[in-house]
This record gives structure tokens, C-alpha cells and sequence, in this order.
């Protein structure tokens, strides 16, 4: 593995391996407790104690006769009592000064000399308590927070410094609008390309899509951040020139694996708009010269403001690229990425379609599924039911997942309805408990064995009451998967 390519920065290694250290030591400790102590503290203790075992660290405790057990099973253990609750009958043989190994690390964590401590996870009294919380999951901090930037009124800063008509403010809505390109009536403006790169949509849920009412009145107010989570395909597809296509490529090539990581782990509370996305594969600057006050210059400090410095100087184009770049598994050469093959270019933007789906529906189960959110219990029982719908182990991120290498790593998207089925029932299961749900979709799908007509009944009707919903909560067309083709 290359750790420059690896999706966590470096401070977040250094948890996630202390993590890991600690959670094999309380195997080990449990291992050996049931190996040894437990036979020992459940039967007769020996009359004389046993040797120290100097494997075992040991242990504190405030209970005499724990600690009296503990001795004479042959474990370290230090009796911990405050001044005034020692009897004067007690033996001290020494008083001494608690010490720890010179190895332990004591120092603050720093980064190019700043400090940079780790969050205290538990304050309180030692015992079950405190391990119980120091074992949960580090969800670690990939960028530091943005600090909040000053609004900047463009009308009145252009009026008065150009005199031309002051600009209008436009929504997030329009804006997206205007970077999905020019306007166009009726179906036609929802319509992708039809372009070789662009992977083919699956069928189910195209007809769900193609049969939809499309009225926006019909959108409820937005539930959900309706951003994209990784960057609309077509923004590479519709790329005329070979080395803007290139710059794309390379600078999301750069951030693509900690881009996902942090989706994953520590989502921002908004995301990029297609014209945010353009705005980012293109290059932003990260010169520390005084901001413009143009609209292009506050459009693409929102954009650093939601994506972080970190991913923004992972991808600054073209300037001391390196010849290669990894991309699951595979090393592509960047000056092959001005005319990329096709096979390349289908599994590029079949993998961004995937992503947004996934997501998406994450994103989506959180709002109209929140009652299965609340409890630690019953979010991960979700967490699991939504893992589940894809292929992998993975769960929803998939940098370190490899490419499907045959049909039965299609998941939902299989054409074999013998493979799709358990994927189709669990995504079933999950749309089951959203408002409105369809009654049938309480009932798992099975195979008849003679064209399994009522499996596809099953699925066209829950692709159908998922292109509705994620429609009339996202206000715009949602993400769909497409059709991986193999070589």
C-alpha cells in the first residue's frame, strides 16, 4: 500500500493503529482471563499465592477483596485507596512515585511544530465506565473546520466599482440549472447525453424515471442538502478540450480516496452543486493573495469553505503532477488522461453514478427513516440492513473495493435475477419502512423457477417508489446506477 494514497491523513493513522493495538489487547486480556483467571476465581484459590504471570500488565482496583483474589491468581494488581482510608495496621513497605515505560509516548501529537491534540473521548471515574467509552469508534477529523467567511454582497461591490447593472443573487437552484447547461423544454432538459463514455442506464430504473411526473411543485421544501456528493459524471464527459479533460481527471484521480473517506466518516453539512464540482476539477487556487470580490472568486472560496484545504491542495492540476497516479489497484499514466481509453472512461464515471446512488440513499433512509437512526443499537442494525444492499465489505465507500471482475459482483444491477434477488430484498426491506411505502414491499420477492415475472414485478416496483421519493425530497433528478461492462 502507498500511504500517499491512502484516504486518512496522518494523524488519523496514528488513532486508528493505537485503536487497533488496544482492541487486540483487550482480546488478549479476555482470551487469558478465561484461559486462566476465570477457572481460578470461580474454584479454590490456592492457599499461598502464585507467581506474578509477566506477561499481564495487571490492574487497579478499589475493592479489597477483588484485589485479594487477583494476588492470589498470580496477577499484578494495585490496590487503590486514598490517604485517610489506609488502616494504621496496613504494612507499606515503601511509599513510591507511579512511573510508566520510557516508550509511552507523552508528548502532544504535532504537525510541522503546531499542536494538534486529540479530543478527550471520556472524563469521569475510572472502572467499566471509562473502557466502556474509550472503545468506541474514533471517527476522526480529515479537515480542520472552515471558518465561517464574512457574506459578500455582489451587487453593491460590482455596481459601485464598475457602475454596470448590479447582478441579481441567484438561488443554489439556478445555479445548478445554469451548469447543467442551456435550457431546454419539457422532457429534453432532464435527458443526459448519449455518449459512448456514459454508461448505460439500468433499465428498471430508467422506466421508473421515464414515468415519473417531473413537476417541481411537486418537491417538498429541501429535507435534504440537494449538492452532490462526488461529482456529477456528465462534468467529464462534456469536456471539449484533451487537457481540461485531463486536469479533471488528474485532480479528482488526486482526491477521489480521501474525498470518499471523508463522505464516509465526516460528512460536511453541505454539498457541492454541479457548477461548485466544475469549479473544483478545474483547479482552485490555493495562493494566499488577497481574495477577489468577483462572483467566479467567492463561488470557488464556497467550494474550499465545503470540500476543505486539504482536498483543494490535493488537486492543483497539472503543476508537478506525477507520471502516475493509482486508481483501484491500477497505475495510469497521467499524460494518457488528455485521451483516456473508453473501458477506462466507462468504469471512471460508472464508479461516480454508484457513489451518488449509495449516498444518496443514505442520505435519504436518514430523513425518512430517522426513528432507526437514534439508538447506537438500531443504527447500526440500519447501518447493516444498507451495507447489504451492496456487493463488497466495503460497506458504502469503494476506493478500497476493485473493479467488478464478473457478473456476480453486479449486485442490483445483475441480469441474472438468481444474483440480484437477495440484493433486491434487502433494498426492499429498507424502502419497506419509508412513508408511503408501497404494502407489497413488506413481502420478499422470490424466484418461480419460469421467468420470474413477479421477482421483476417486485423490483420495478420499488425502483419506482425510490425515483419518486428521492425526487420530491433531493428537487432534482436523482442519482441512479448504470451498467458496468465488462472487456
Amino acid at each position: 500500500m502507498r500511504l500517499q494514497h491512502h484516504p486518512l491523513v496522518f494523524r488519523d493513522l496514528v488513532v486508528f493503529v493505537a485503536q487497533l493495538q488496544c482492541t487486540l489487547l483487550d482480546t488478549y486480556a479476555v482470551l487469558q482471563y478465561i484461559e486462566i483467571l476465570y477457572p481460578l476465581l470461580n474454584n479454590n484459590l490456592p492457599s499461598r499465592p502464585m507467581p506474578a504471570n509477566p506477561n499481564w500488565m495487571g490492574c487497579f482496583t478499589n475493592n479489597t477483596l477483588v484485589c485479594d483474589g487477583l494476588y492470589f491468581a498470580g496477577v499484578p494488581v494495585w490496590l487503590v485507596r486514598r490517604e485517610e482510608f489506609i488502616p494504621p495496621t496496613m504494612n507499606i513497605v515503601q511509599p513510591v512515585r507511579l512511573t510508566y515505560p520510557d516508550d509511552i509516548v507523552k508528548a502532544v501529537y504535532t504537525e510541522n511544530g503546531v499542536a494538534k491534540p486529540f479530543p478527550a473521548i471520556y472524563r469521569g471515574p475510572c472502572g467499566a465506565l471509562r473502557h466502556f467509552h474509550i472503545r468506541r469508534t474514533y471517527e476522526g477529523n480529515l479537515t480542520e473546520e472552515p471558518e465561517p467567511t464574512p457574506s459578500i454582497s455582489f451587487s453593491s461591490q460590482l455596481s459601485s466599482s464598475s457602475g454596470k447593472q448590479p447582478m441579481q443573487k441567484q438561488t443554489r437552484t439556478a445555479r445548478e440549472r445554469v451548469a447543467a447547461g442551456p435550457s431546454r423544454g419539457g422532457e429534453a432538459r432532464w435527458e443526459e447525453p448519449d455518449l459512448p463514455e456514459i454508461p448505460k442506464s439500468h433499465g428498471l430504473f430508467a422506466s421508473a424515471w421515464r414515468m415519473l411526473d417531473k413537476n417541481l411543485q411537486r418537491t417538498t421544501s429541501p429535507h435534504i442538502d440537494p449538492g452532490y456528493r462526488f461529482p456529477k459524471p456528465t462534468l467529464f464527459a462534456n469536456v471539449a478540450s484533451p487537457q481540461r479533460k485531463k486536469t479533471y481527471l488528474l485532480n479528482w484521480l488526486a482526491a477521489w480516496p480521501l474525498w470518499i473517506s471523508q463522505v464516509d466518516v465526516r460528512p460536511p453539512s453541505k454539498f457541492p452543486s454541479p457548477q461548485m464540482w466544475r469549479d473544483f476539477l478545474n483547479t482552485i487556487s490555493i495562493s494566499t493573495e488577497q481574495p477577489s470580490s468577483t462572483y467566479s472568486a467567492a463561488s470557488k472560496s464556497a467550494v474550499r469553505d465545503i470540500l476543505g484545504d486539504d482536498i483543494v491542495h490535493l488537486a492543483q492540476g497539472l503543476a508537478g503532477a506525477p507520471e502516475a497516479i493509482t486508481w483501484h489497484g491500477m497505475e495510469v499514466q497521467v499524460a494518457s488522461l488528455s485521451d483516456p481509453s473508453l473501458q477506462f472512461m466507462r468504469s471512471l464515471l460508472w464508479e461516480l453514478y454508484e457513489l451518488n446512488f449509495r449516498y444518496e440513499l443514505l442520505a435519504l433512509d436518514r430523513v425518512l427513516a430517522a426513528h432507526l437512526w437514534t439508538s447506537d443499537e438500531s443504527r447500526i442494525t440500519r447501518q447493516t440492513l444498507l451495507y447489504s444492499i451492496f456487493p463488497g465489505e466495503s460497506g458504502l465507500v469503494m476506493w478500497s473495493e476493485p473493479l467488478p471482475q464478473g457478473p456476480q459482483q453486479l449486485g442490483l444491477c445483475a441480469s441474472n435475477m438468481q444474483v440480484a434477488l437477495p440484493f433486491l430484498n434487502n433494498f426492499r426491506e429498507l424502502l419497506s419502512a419509508w412513508p408511503g411505502a408501497p404494502p407489497r414491499s413488506h413481502t420478499p420477492a422470490e424466484l418461480d423457477g419460469q421467468g420470474n415475472a413477479l421477482a421483476y414485478e417486485y423490483f420495478s416496483l420499488a425502483c419506482q417508489f425510490y425515483v419518486q421519493t428521492a425526487f420530491i425530497y433531493l428537487g432534482r433528478q436523482p442519482s441512479l446506477p448504470r451498467l458496468f461492462i465488462f472487456v
